[in-house]
């Protein structure tokens, strides 16, 4: 494959791009938000085009465990938006949520989770977008907390940079601190550099306060030095236990308790998913779920937030009980076949790239319990999520054709 990129796959970097910039809180940028918007709708059909007309070259075999999963899901997913949820969902803004979904899985699963399987070069320049990214967000979470410039003010007390909201903030350390182990590991940046960053990193995310961005991160961190080494894996784990136990729980104790409000948003989460076996099994859509667990959270005395805080109950309001058990397996075997080949397969024992992938996708994945960010295709962590899963699927699909894992 060349090492250059396409056309196509340079459109759906601009494209990830512009939802990164969708999800900025600052004042100042919000103009950016009409301009992206339609440059989004723009980007949306030309790529759209390029994306069906490769898939069409494609000659499909008979199915194995993984795809068989994924044409289930996509028949739920297709039943429960078209048929059940039709009237629902047969408005321009909810028929381009659910566009969105299509463009995430074509673009990010099947393009780019493939090309960068194929491509080292690909795959590292995507990896440096996201570490610059995060050195620029980390300078500005804190020259922001330091001069006391918070654009939502009732997390005033924590550093959420550019994003607003500190959970947000959070998720997207999840992302770049495993891809500072990969960069360090894979010997592409030297010790001081990955020190000074690591600290950078891990600064700002003590500072947004968020007890689930610091389970990701953990998760992260232990996930990547058990792929690089046992005795590695048990140092680094006493390490993250001390500090966990100490720096960690005093910055956690900081923030007010939310455990009462997160158990009213579940409580009501789970019951508007059982009020019928229709709204069980197949859920609300995406735009009119929203609307209808909203009006519910009034009943439990608690803020009108948007969403229950779990990814597992966010799906089930948006598509049902059956597409969300569905989509937890297809994403439980993809990781297992994934970890699998990384330590039973001798071409992948060093390949940092799967263990990044997988890394990152298990971590986000805890992190999601706690939130919700990840089923939101509109934000920029399922794009990326959907990426690295991509880059899984097909290094499972192509491992007898790759002859050296550089």
């Amino acid at each position: 494959m060349s090492s250059k990129f396409q056309l196509n796959e340079k459109l759906i970097l601009i494209y990830l791009i512009i939802v990164f910039s969708l999800s900025i809180t600052v004042p100042q940028l919000h103009f950016l938000n009409d301009i992206s918007v339609k440059v989004f709708i723009f980007l949306t059909v030309i790529i759209m085009g390029f994306s069906f007309s490769k898939i069409t070259e494609k000659k499909f075999n008979q199915p194995d465990l993984l795809e068989l999963l994924f044409l289930l899901v996509t028949a739920s997913f297709l039943i429960s938006s078209f048929y059940v949820n039709f009237d629902d969902n047969f408005n321009l803004f909810s028929l381009m949520t659910l566009l969105t979904y299509v463009i995430n899985f074509v673009m990010f699963f099947l393009i780019l989770g493939k090309n960068f399987r194929l491509s080292t070069y690909k795959f590292d320049k995507f990896i440096n977008l996201i570490l610059i990214f995060a050195i620029f967000l980390s300078f500005a979470s804190l020259i922001f907390y330091s001069l006391g410039i918070h654009y939502l003010t009732q997390y005033s007390h924590t550093s959420a940079g550019l994003f607003g909201h500190p959970n947000t903030t959070s998720m997207f350390y999840t992302i770049c601190v495993p891809v500072l182990f990969y960069k360090y590991f894979s010997k592409k940046i030297s010790f001081p550099v990955f020190i000074s960053l690591l600290v950078l990193f891990l600064i700002v995310l003590l500072l947004t306060l968020s007890r689930a961005g610091y389970i990701g991160v953990g998760i992260g961190i232990l996930f990547y030095t058990f792929y690089k080494s046992r005795a590695m894996f048990v140092v680094v784990s006493i390490i993250v236990a001390i500090v966990a136990l100490t720096v960690v729980a005093d910055f956690a104790s900081a923030k007010v308790d939310s455990s009462a409000s997160r158990f009213l948003l579940l409580l009501a989460a789970y019951s508007i998913i059982t009020r019928t076996d229709t709204t069980m099994l197949w859920g609300y859509g995406p735009v009119n779920g929203e609307q209808v667990f909203i009006n519910e959270k009034f009943f439990f005395g608690n803020e009108p937030v948007p969403n229950p805080h779990n990814l597992l109950m966010q799906l089930s309001i948006q598509f049902g009980v059956l597409f969300t058990l569905l989509m937890s397996l297809t994403i439980v075997t993809l990781l297992l076949k994934g970890i699998f080949l990384k330590f039973k397969n001798e071409k992948f024992k060093n390949d940092h790239r799967l263990s990044l992938c997988l890394t990152v996708i298990i971590s986000l994945i805890v992190q999601n319990f706690f939130e919700d960010v990840l089923v939101n295709p509109l934000y920029f962590v399922m794009p990326v999520f959907t990426v690295f899963c991509g880059f899984v699927y097909y290094s499972l699909k192509y491992k007898d054709e790759i002859v050296q894992v550089p």
